[in-house]
């Protein structure tokens, strides 16, 4: 009998493990071409950050045999500047993609949005005391939600599924754009712990500059998305599977208030029905 992981108002049907990685690995491959069939597509698009995630999901549809092309979206000389350019060329030679890689630079898309924007803001002046936040978030969520319509233009042409990248910490925890990266047509890993998915890729043969890279969005200079948490991927983790003897009360409380306050990011979209 399957041992079930509540997590929160979800339940998680499985464990991976170094002993089971690449069982696991298969199983989501068949899980990813029965999409395809059932669809009636032709394969996957993926966007390629340099990261971990995509970096799996990239190595999970190679060893399954998938068609796949992956999109790499800088915005300007971020990928660059933090490396992650350099990991996701890896990814590509390594699973010899060359032919099906493209490179957008996000950025002139974005700057278009924030002249608006600041057309806006002085059409329309605010002053509520987080305005300046606001403003910047707006910015930096507009990049995730670029990326989102260019895979999805992409995919269109193509005859493609957008491949999703989420994993189970962030959407618990929220740490997702709506309308942005939480937008997808199959989610391979989003009931797969960021431990999990790290383990995944190590059997998979994912770079070690890749498995042990920062995670972060790199929405800014210097942004980490555990930096933003205000606690590690580990320690929610550790929270989950009960091995949270060495978890402070801070991280374990952070954890649950975290989750309630994105709950408006899981929610179906509210609808009247008389």
């Amino acid at each position: 009998m399957k041992k079930v992981i509540k997590v929160f108002d979800y339940e998680k049907a499985f464990l991976i493990t170094p002993d089971n990685a690449l069982e696991y690995a298969d199983k989501i491959g068949e899980f990813l071409k029965q999409r395809l069939v059932d669809s009636g597509m032709d394969g996957y698009v993926l966007g390629l950050s340099g990261g971990l995630d995509s970096a799996v999901a990239a190595y999970l549809c190679k060893r399954a045999g998938i068609e796949l092309y992956v999109l790499v979206m800088p915005y300007g000389q971020t990928m660059n500047n933090t490396g992650s350019a350099l990991r996701a060329a890896m990814v590509i030679s390594d699973l010899g993609l060359e032919n099906k890689a493209v490179l957008i630079d996000i950025r002139p898309a974005c700057e278009l949005a924030n002249q608006r924007r600041e057309e806006y803001s002085k059409m329309f002046p605010s002053n509520h005391p987080h305005a300046a936040a606001n403003y910047r978030l707006a910015s930096e969520n507009r990049r995730a939600r670029q990326r989102m319509l260019e895979l999805y233009d992409f995919g269109q042409v193509h005859r493609l599924l957008v491949l999703g990248t989420g994993n189970l910490d962030e959407y618990c925890l929220g740490y997702f754009t709506k309308h942005g990266d939480d937008s997808c047509d199959v989610e391979p890993l989003q009931f797969c712990l960021k431990r999990e998915v790290r383990i995944l890729g190590k059997a998979l043969g994912v770079p070690e500059a890749i498995l042990s890279c920062a995670p972060s969005a790199e929405l800014s200079d210097g942004q980490t998305d555990e930096g933003d948490l205000g606690f590690s991927y580990d320690a929610f983790d550790d929270w989950v599977l009960g091995g949270a003897s060495g978890l402070s009360e801070t991280d374990a409380r952070n954890i649950v208030r975290r989750y309630y306050a994105t709950e408006h990011k899981r929610a179906q979209v509210p609808a009247f029905n008389g």
